[in-house]
């Protein structure tokens, strides 16, 4: 079986975007028929592909973004809303087109059986083991809402102290760039001009 990523149209003309195993495309645009969907593209996907987009996702998905993703998913989630339809939903619409084969990913594998926390686990550099034993305790507790609320308090709290620490740090680079700048300059144009002014004065002597 193959993986392949497709983009189709629903019968109200919104746009939908999903994984599926089959053995082939052909297979693909039948089952999108099937489920009333207009294909517009049917791409597979190979394992170099799929490494390669998680390496950028794991270099470009900040807290600010994982914040909001959880707090999504809490709203969706209380709301009666399947976690993968919540995932596939929220991947079709994400800013961050980086976070995007993240959560398709994950739902991919939730669709095969997974847990959601395993899935988290296939990125531990996006979910570190904090996040991945929040979800964990969410499922055996039955209270994944309430999970994924603590989740995205936790990252919101780790945003705001890294935009701390950035504005702590901004304020002494700027003033050791600016008396570098001050440096060079006398460097480069007072004392050339100190030196031409003692010149002068040892030829008069």
């Amino acid at each position: 079986m193959k993986s392949y990523k497709y983009v189709a149209r629903d019968s109200s003309g919104r746009q939908k975007k999903g994984l599926v195993k089959a053995a082939s495309s052909t297979d693909v645009l039948g089952y999108l028929q099937e489920q009333g969907f207009t294909p517009i593209s049917v791409d597979e996907i190979t394992t170099s592909v799929s490494k390669k987009k998680r390496a950028i996702s794991l270099k470009r998905i900040k807290s600010a973004d994982l914040a909001a993703l959880c707090w999504q998913l809490s709203t969706m989630i209380e709301g009666g809303i399947p976690i993968t339809i919540a995932l596939d939903t929220i991947a079709e619409d994400a800013d961050n087109s980086s976070l995007q084969p993240v959560l398709e990913t994950i739902s991919e594998k939730v669709k095969k059986g997974e847990s959601f926390s395993d899935g988290l686990a296939e990125f531990p550099k996006v979910f570190n083991h904090l996040s991945r034993a929040l979800i964990l305790a969410g499922e055996t507790s039955g209270n994944m809402g309430e999970a994924l609320s603590h989740l995205a308090k936790y990252f919101d709290s780790r945003d705001r102290l890294a935009k701390k620490i950035k504005g702590a740090t901004a304020y002494p680079i700027f003033v050791m760039c600016f008396i570098t700048l001050i440096i060079i300059f006398i460097m480069a144009f007072i004392v050339p001009r100190f030196k031409t002014i003692f010149d002068s004065l040892g030829g008069m002597a």
